[in-house]
């Protein structure tokens, strides 16, 4: 409920009071008003109407006697009597007509009854005159009888308007009494309101009346300072914990303190608010002040509380969710703040910069998570140090740990790419010191990767400069650590196409996006003996994707191992459609290091070669010799089983990794596949002749099919050839091509036997 001063009570209830006197008032007028209306045509009525009434009718009831008359004397003899009853008649309407009733309602009545009387003398005297008067007399007689005809016509029409006009005062009484009735309801109605809130502003008066008071009364009792003053800031009052706080304060007492709160006090007074909440320092103290204005007592009260150690505890709260516990460096929270600050306030390019501890799980591996932490506070130092160095009053540059092993840089500065080389190259070089483990005094060398993104190369926000540097710093890292790579608009499509590869690979099998094509492998003689099966994505925006750069997400996501099944599976089906009318054409089929490593590997290759009906024989898996060298005893232990199964393997791209001929010679390899980037120097590049010639010599020392990959040229055919290379693959002998054109190509192509 909003609570009202007294004096606003007090000025309300006076207005209540004014509205209803005015109500009263203009109710008095209106029903003056109402027994005017009613009065005027009371006075009407009965001073002309009824009277005016009352003449037609007994003008009515003499033309009618008169009328009678007249029709005697033309049909009798002329009598003293009845002569006589004609005059009188006479008279008595001449009498009516003289009293004026008639002239307010109809003068053309009062005309024709006085032509009436005219022509009424004339007869009576054409009477008086005798029988040598009879033709006038007739026609005297005639001309009386129709203009009291016509006066008996008038009569009537003007007593039907006056009956009329009669009948309407009952009307008009009955909507003067329901207007009366209508008005005292509604003046019921409001009355009743405004009694309602009289009653309501009374009831807020006392309850406002009591507060105050309890105001007055709680100050001595309560343990927080209270002070009071009139509307001129005299002090009035002050409670024993207010005097304390002036001795704390070392003020020489209320008048003092008052003083200092006088222009909040003031303010509060002039503007008329009955509240004012301010903070503020006096000495060493924080005070939360409230000020209240109580009108109805001409007073000021000062309520006060020392919230210093609240105000301490809430910094030290904020410092802490803003600083990270560890190393005490303003944290991820901290600096994305300060990053939109920035990005709003300074005018000039914004420098954000990931710097990734290279390899720090080894650390932790070695001298646990507790001795990690005393490194990371050494390496935190380091930084620290080194950025106090490159301090520059003109621009701002800060140091932030970011989460983990990671920190971050702010730097507002003008972007420039060697002054960001420069200072990453400085950072690198602060970082040549060994951080000393406290805990295990152990001596540890760190490396960085570094990643810097700037508004002028990413989009003016938070998230996209955040996004673009730590991905910067990732490809940092991904190269080998302990370098720089600052981020470029074209380095953010390709991140952003290999987000949007990563998810669409997910629908990619399912949408039928995803073809199997073929590349024959030939004899020296130029026949068709196998093919290699190549997986290649139709993606609908982006068209063929190459598969060195969606294999790569396969294997990371894990979908490599249904895409492998699956690429498998239709290699199988092929060769078994090959070789359905006898012939024995083999198909090569590329095996990642994720499938060779998962569990049931070995299990899902019977199921394909079950489903398909397929002869193990007939198939070969490719594997290379890095992806071997991971893990070679898992690999040779999936090889023998799945050589036991018949599937035969072949070693890709030799010469191309760190192989090793004494590993080599330890796994069940049948077939060594010459990378192309030897076969392209063949054979005008005498050194790469001598290494292919050494690795032919080696596999047949080891009794291995060869196959020669990449031959575009006829003369790298015939050198292969005559240094007995068993099979060739590449453009010279055809492209990789859909199942369609492949099998078109069986037709017309000799096939070995």
């Amino acid at each position: 409920m909003r609570s009202f001063s007294a004096w606003s009570i007090r000025a309300q209830l006076v207005v209540l009071f004014l509205i209803i006197l005015s109500l009263g008032g203009l109710g008095a007028w209106r029903i003056h008003l109402h027994g005017a209306d009613l009065d005027g045509a009371s006075h009407h009525l009965a001073n002309e109407q009824l009277p005016g009434l009352t003449q037609v009718h007994r003008l009515q009831l003499e033309i009618v006697t008169i009328e009678k008359l007249l029709i005697e004397l033309r049909h009798q003899e002329v009598s003293p009597s009845l002569v006589l009853s004609l005059i009188q008649a006479r008279q008595r309407v001449l009498d009516l007509v003289s009293s004026g009733a008639l002239e307010g309602h109809s003068p053309a009545l009062v005309q024709l009854l006085m032509q009436g009387a005219d022509q009424l003398d004339e007869l009576l005297a054409l009477s008086g005159e005798g029988v040598s008067q009879g033709q006038r007399l007739d026609s005297a007689f005639e001309a009386t009888l129709v203009s009291a005809s016509k006066v008996q016509s008038e009569l009537s029409s003007l007593s039907g308007q006056l009956m009329l006009s009669a009948q309407r005062y009952p009307n008009l009484v009955h909507s003067l009494n329901e207007q009366a009735m209508e008005m005292a309801l509604w003046a019921n109605l409001v009355l009743w309101f405004l009694v309602g809130a009289i009653i309501y502003l009374l009831r807020l008066y006392v309850t406002e009346h009591r507060h105050s008071l309890r105001l007055t009364s709680f100050a001595k009792r309560n343990p927080d300072p209270v002070m009071a003053s009139d509307l001129n800031l005299a002090v009035e009052y002050a409670n024993p914990a207010a005097l304390s706080l002036c001795r704390l304060l070392g003020l020489s007492g209320p008048a003092s303190l008052i003083e200092q709160l006088k222009p909040y006090a003031e303010s509060l007074i002039e503007q008329g608010d009955e509240l004012l909440e301010r903070e503020l320092e006096i000495g060493n103290c924080i005070l939360l002040v409230r000020l209240v204005l109580l009108k109805s007592l001409s007073q000021v009260q000062f309520h006060l509380k020392d919230i210093s150690k609240a105000r301490r505890v809430e910094k030290n709260m904020e410092h802490q969710v803003n600083h990270d516990f560890l190393t005490g460096l303003p944290n991820r929270r901290q600096f994305e703040r300060d990053l939109r600050f920035w990005l709003k306030e300074s005018q000039h390019d914004v420098v954000v910069g990931m710097l990734h501890l290279d390899r720090f799980q080894r650390i932790t591996a070695a001298i646990g998570f507790e001795g990690g932490d005393s490194v990371l506070k050494g390496v935190t130092e380091l930084l620290r140090n080194q950025l106090s160095k490159e301090a520059d009053p003109d621009a701002q540059l800060s140091l932030y740990r970011f989460e983990s092993t990671r920190f971050a840089m702010l730097w507002v500065t003008p972007f420039e790419r060697t002054r960001v080389e420069t200072l990453a190259e400085r950072i690198r070089q602060g970082f040549a010191p060994p951080v000393a483990c406290i805990r295990t005094k152990r001596r540890f060398h760190f490396t960085l990767s570094q990643g810097f993104a700037a508004t002028g190369l990413s989009e003016r926000d938070v998230d996209s400069l955040v996004r673009d540097a730590d991905c910067a710093a990732g490809r940092a890292a991904a190269l080998g650590g302990d370098r720089l790579c600052i981020h470029t608009p074209e380095q953010g499509d390709m991140e952003r196409r290999r987000v949007q590869l990563e998810q669409d690979l997910r629908y990619a099998l399912e949408r039928n996006q995803l073809q199997v094509y073929y590349q024959k492998q030939c004899n020296q003689q130029g026949q068709v003996v196998g093919a290699e099966a190549l997986l290649r994505w139709q993606h609908p925006e982006l068209g063929v994707v190459p598969p060195d750069e969606f294999i790569g997400l396969a294997e990371q996501s894990g979908l490599i191992l249904e895409i492998g099944e699956w690429v498998l599976e239709q290699a199988c089906l092929q060769v078994c459609s090959w070789n359905c009318q006898g012939g024995e054409m083999g198909v090569a089929v590329n095996i990642s290091a994720r499938q060779l490593m998962d569990s049931k590997f070995v299990e899902r290759v019977e199921s394909v070669i079950k489903r398909t009906g397929v002869d193990p024989r007939m198939v070969e898996f490719e594997l290379t010799e890095s992806m071997m060298m991971e893990n070679l005893a898992r690999g040779k232990e999936v090889m023998l089983r799945l050589k036991d199964l018949g599937i035969c393997f072949a070693i890709d791209d030799f010469g191309t990794g760190y192989s090793s001929l004494a590993y080599l010679s330890q796994l069940p390899f049948d077939v060594l596949k010459i990378d192309h980037s030897f076969v392209r120097q063949l054979p005008r590049d005498p050194y790469y002749c001598k290494i292919t010639k050494a690795v032919l010599s080696l596999a047949k020392t080891l009794d291995l099919t060869v196959v020669a990959e990449g031959v575009e040229y006829s003369e790298q055919q015939r050198w292969l050839a005559r240094h007995g290379c068993d099979l060739m693959q590449g453009y010279l002998h055809g492209r990789p091509m859909p199942i369609v054109e492949f099998g078109k190509l069986l037709k017309v192509e000799a096939l070995a036997h």
